[in-house]
Parts: structure tokens; sequence; C-alpha cells
């Protein structure tokens, strides 16, 4: 009896060592190298995926309650670079998965993990793509085989993914070339961490940089167990921050107008209200992102809802500020049949055209090569950082490029109560743009000023070798003074402009347009003060640099009128007049927009007989930008002259020779009066 209890002692230790050796041992977890195993895993991998898998770094597993994958040195090849390119490498990748969940059908990560991985996007000019796996293994199935029959196939299997405790992706460089436009992108994500815990929302964050702008991306998308769900009910939060940016979204399924159909699950598209926030410092601080040339608007805010049907999307309730201007209205975009379609109806309150200044920045942009200037404020630059900032990688496309131009059509129309210049009240106005196969349309823009009006209408094509444009403009009694307040508060300098502009041009680009231009520009002005320098516009200051020479700087100016033509960039005044109490003064300008050189040639006439009448004749020579005024040689031994002949002939004008009215209406009307076109 003792040898035989003895005896199944012996046996009740065995069969207890038996079975609790495997549980101590999956408890404990041993790894182990199977990277033998590893050619077999690359042909595997390669059939599956129809392309070339090679592992030339261990592979160790960890049998236990969390089995364990670890794999080093994954390449995948690209099969359509001649180059024998990879399409990706990963350094290092870790699964572990908690066996415990399966009891009650449930798959549970406990941690997804990767570390220095490299995925080459290329789009080749033959049409393929570095990422296209579609139809390339060989058990690939003919799009002509009849669907199998799996009914009954998947009954009794209700394994469905329950939680992901940990995702950590490290080191993640991604680029892109387009072999058919030649473009090339980077992206490099630095971290990209997560969970999708249950009972906790899902959460995933990722920063890194692009374009040598910083980023970061968090991602909130309710419980993993409603995303699992045949109509997914849960919030979904964005939140992102690039290049000065922050934008965020939001999504209620809630809201969702039908359910989802469960076949429609794994690749729907959502469909429901979304709510958009997007806040941004200034406009411009995105150009270095996006590669184009934007205005330095700032500082901005988009909020709105987003309604989206199948590929339209609608946005209500938008509320866009610039500055101190709020936007209100509603938008949308639909897909169209070349491109996208946008259109925009919003209305303000007060329109404060302070906030749309751009001064240095045209829809042209600038010259070939030129650089951005750094966005940095001198107080915040780092000396350490100025050289690499003052660089740029590559010049930025203006918004008038041809191929931005044919991005999208839109439609944007505007109304407004109240339009602000400082603290100026212009009046109300309104404003329809269409942009449609890149040709932009402005029908019409008006402003309606105390006393006057501003209209504006235009055309304007761009093509890669030809810009065409049109520009019809009429201003009727704008004050100058508006103006000139802007620039010194304390200033008396005004006057009532009007303004008649016809011109068509065509040109090689936008920025050279006016060098092919065919039209005339009409200008009547009764300046009041004129100060040269005080606004930065040519034409005034040689106006107000002239005035004072030709008028020896002691008559009240009525009218300055010039009605000039142009003829393929080249503006030559029909007719002159300036008219004051004591004298008017005649002659001949033109300017070439080729060279921008300017020329003029003024003379003064008494407007009643003078016993000495000087008249000497001013000229004006230089640039648009820097012009001198003055009196030739020539033209003071002909004044001299003409001294000596008034001596003789006074008498007799003073008798024959009918004076001109000092106020100077009946001349300065019928100078504004262009003839009529010669009959063919």
């Amino acid at each position: 009896m003792r040898i035989l209890r003895i005896l199944l002692i012996a046996g009740a230790i065995v069969i207890t060592l038996a079975i609790a050796a495997p549980l101590i041992l999956l408890a404990v977890g041993i790894q182990v190298d199977v990277s033998k195993l590893g050619p077999q895993v690359s042909e595997i991998a390669s059939d599956t995926l129809g392309r070339k898998v090679t592992l030339d770094g261990p592979i160790y597993v960890v049998p236990s309650y969390w089995p364990t994958l670890e794999i080093h040195g994954l390449h995948i090849a690209d099969p359509f670079a001649a180059d024998d390119a990879e399409f990706m490498y990963l350094g290092r990748a870790r699964i572990v998965l908690d066996l415990l969940p399966l009891l009650r059908a449930r798959v549970a990560l406990d941690e997804i993990t990767a570390d220095d991985v490299r995925l080459n996007l290329v789009r080749y000019a033959d049409g393929n793509a570095s990422w296209a796996f579609d139809g390339l293994g060989p058990e690939a199935k003919d799009e002509t085989d009849e669907p199998a029959d799996t009914e009954g196939e998947d009954e009794g299997r209700d394994l469905a993914f329950s939680e992901l405790e940990e995702l950590a992706l490290r080191n993640i460089a991604v680029s892109w070339h387009d072999q058919t436009t030649g473009e090339r992108e980077d992206l490099v994500v630095e971290e990209c961490t997560g969970a999708a815990v249950a009972g906790e929302p899902i959460r995933l964050t990722l920063v890194g940089n692009v374009r040598e702008q910083p980023f970061s991306l968090r991602l909130g998308a309710g419980y993993l167990s409603d995303l699992l769900t045949a109509r997914p009910e849960m919030p979904l939060d964005l939140e992102l921050e690039i290049a000065g940016a922050a934008l965020a979204i939001g999504l209620d399924f809630d809201s969702l107008d039908a359910p989802l159909a469960e076949d429609a699950v794994p690749g729907a598209r959502a469909a429901g209200t979304y709510w958009l926030v997007f806040e941004l410092k200034r406009l411009d601080e995105l150009g270095r992102l996006l590669k184009v040339e934007l205005p330095p608007f700032g500082p901005i805010s988009v909020r709105a809802e987003a309604q989206i049907e199948a590929r339209d999307w609608r946005l209500s309730k938008l509320a866009l500020r610039v500055g101190e201007t709020r936007l209100d209205g509603s938008a949308s975009i639909q897909e169209g049949p070349q491109r996208p379609r946008a259109e925009l109806e919003l209305t303000s309150t007060r329109f404060r055209i302070d906030d749309f200044q751009a001064e240095g920045w045209s829809l042209a942009g600038g010259a070939p090569g030129d650089e951005a200037p750094p966005l940095a404020k001198p107080e915040e630059e780092n000396p350490a950082q100025e050289e690499p900032a003052a660089t740029e990688a590559e010049p930025r496309r203006a918004l008038l490029d041809p191929q931005l131009m044919r991005i999208l059509d839109a439609k944007v129309a505007l109304r407004v109560d109240e339009v602000m210049l400082g603290e100026e009240l212009l009046g109300s106005g309104e404003l329809v743009a269409v942009l449609e196969d890149g040709r932009l349309e402005i029908d019409p823009l008006k402003l309606q000023i105390p006393g006057g009006a501003f209209a504006l209408q235009t055309e304007l094509e761009v093509n890669p070798s030809e810009t065409q444009a049109r520009l019809a403009m009429q201003i009727e009694k704008f004050d100058l003074g508006v103006l000139a307040r802007r620039a010194r508060a304390d200033t008396d300098m005004g006057g009532i402009l009007d303004l008649d502009v016809e011109i068509e041009a065509q040109a090689p680009d936008p920025a050279s347009i006016m060098t092919g231009a065919n039209g005339h520009v009409d200008v009547s002005f009764e300046p009041v003060n004129l100060e040269a320098g005080l606004l930065d516009m040519w034409a005034v200051n040689l106006v107000a640099s002239v005035l004072p020479v030709v008028t020896g700087g002691e008559s009240h100016i009525n009218c300055v009128v010039a009605l000039l033509d142009l003829q393929d960039g080249r503006m030559e005044a029909q007719s002159i007049l300036i008219d004051t109490t004591r004298i008017q003064v005649a002659g001949e300008f033109d300017a070439d927009f080729h060279t921008e050189k300017l020329h003029a040639m003024l003379q003064p006439r008494p407007k009643r007989p003078q016993f000495f009448s000087l008249g000497t004749p001013v000229q004006v020579n230089g640039t648009f930008e820097d012009f001198g005024v003055g009196v030739s040689a020539l033209d003071l031994a002909g004044t001299v002259v003409r001294v000596v002949t008034d001596l003789a002939t006074y008498p007799a004008r003073l008798i024959f020779i009918r004076s001109v009215s000092a106020d100077g209406k009946e001349a300065c009307a019928e100078a504004r009066k262009r003839p009529a076109p010669d009959a063919p």
C-alpha cells in the first residue's frame, strides 16, 4: 500500500507538471528566434502581395498569453521601378496579441509598434503606381470571374476586433513623386501614437513636418464598439496645426439623414453634418506649405456646419472673419464635369478695406526666382536658424498661375451694407465674381460712394503662353481726400476725381499685361492742396509735382483733364488741359509701359492778355517712379524773345482777344468731352 501511495503521488506530480509547465511557460514568455523561417515567410508574402518581399533581419516569436511577433528588416519591392527601387522598408515591427479575450470571441491587440519606416509613393508616366497591388499576385482574381457562393461560409463566426492597447509608430518617412507632372513631396512623421481601448474614446496623434513646416494632428473617433456596428453613431473630432494655422473638424453621426446599409460599412463614406473651425494668424504663412504666393491677410477664422451628401459638400451657418471684417453666408462644393465647382454667397454689415490691404503683394506674383521674405518677427528671429530660413526650396506660384486657375470653377457673390476705408464710410457695395475653365470674370463690382459711384467689370484669362484681359471702370465724383487722410490724418489735401477706363490687353503673362494694352483712360480731377509724395500713385505725384511749376503756385486750380489713348502698351495724350484762375496749360504727354518711361511737354498761357507773359514750357522726363520737372535752355531762349514781342503786341491783344473765364467751368466741361471716332 505504501508503494502504491508513492506511485499515485508521483503520477499526480507528473500530471500536474505536464499540465502546469506549458501554462508556466506561457505566463513567463520566452522569446524564440525563428529567423530560419524567413525565406518561407518571404515566399508566402511575395505570393500574397504579388511583388518581391525580403527579410534581412531576425524574426522573433514569444509564445505566451500575449503572443508576440517581431520582425526586422522587411523590404517590399516596387515592380514598376526600373532600378529595383523598393516600395516600403520596415526597420522593426512588433505585434502583441492578448489571448484571453479570444475566449469571448474578441480579438484584442495589446501592442502595435514600428520604427524606421520608409514609404515611396510613385505615379509613373505610363499610368502605373507603386502602391497598386490589385491584380499583381498569381492568385489574383479575374474581373470576369463570377463571385463565389459564400452562403453560410461565415455562419457561426462572430470574432470581432475589440481593442488596441497601444499604437506607436516612429520615424516614418513618406516620399511622393509624380512623373507625369514632376512634382515631389516629402512627409516625415516623427511619431504616431494612439489607442482604441474598450470603454474609452479612440485617440490618435501624429507629429511631424512637411515642406519644412512642423505639424501636429490629433484625432478622436468615439468608441471602437460603436465604430464596428452596422450603423456607426459616434462623434469624430480632428484637430490639425500646421504653418500657423489651426483646423478643427467634428462629425456627429446622430445627424445622419439615413442609416448606412450594413454591407456598405467597411468602405462607407460618411454622410452627415460636420462642424468646422479654422483659424490662422496670417494667410501668407501658408505660402511655403502650399507653394503659392498668398496675401498677408489676417487674422482669419472660419466657422461653419458642413452637410455631406455623396460627393457634394454644403456649408451653412458660415461665419468668416478677416481682421475686423465679418462675412456671413453659405457655400457649396459639387462635383463638376471637368473639375469641382464651388459657390459662395456672403453678406457683410461692415466691410473694412484695410483688412484686405496687401502691400508688396500681387495676384500676378513677383519676378521669377524671387524669394519670399522670412515670416518671423525681428524679435523672434533665432540667429542660428536665420541662414536656412532665408532660402526657398522652390519659388511659389502666383494665384494667377494657369494651373491654379483651373483647379476648380467658382462663383462668389458678396453684398455689403457699409464699406469702410479707415474711418471713412464709402457706402454700400456688391461683387459677383466667376471663375470658369481658367477664365475670371468680375461683373459687377459696384460701390455707392457719397455723391457718386464706382463700377468695374473685368475679364481675365491666363494661359501658359498668353494672358488676355478686358477692363471697364467708371469712377464718378470720388473724393481723393479719403485716401490722403489715410496717409496722413491732418492733411487738407483732397479733390474730386472722375475716371473712365476701357482697356483690352494681351501679353505673355499677367505681370506684363499693360505692355499689350489698347483702349483709353480719361481722367478729370479737381484738386485741392495737392501734395507730392503723399499718395503712392505715380500719376497723382506727377500732377502734384508739375502744377506748382506751370502755375507759379499762386492760382486756384479748377481742373486737370487728360484724355489718354493706349496703343500696344504706349499711352499718348489726345488732349491735356490744366485750368486755373489765371492760366491754362495744354501740352503733350506719352508713357511707355514696356520701359516704364514717361515724357511730357506743358505749355502755359494766360487767360487774359498780359504786358509780360513768360509762358515758359515745362518738361517732364523720367520713369514712373523717378521723374524730373524742369525747363530746357532752348525754351528759356524762346521766352526771352516772347517777352520782347509782347511789348509790341500787347495793345492789339488787349483789344481783339477775349479773356477766358476765371472759374474755368466752360473750358473744363468742354475738355472732358472725348471726340466721337471718325466714321469709316
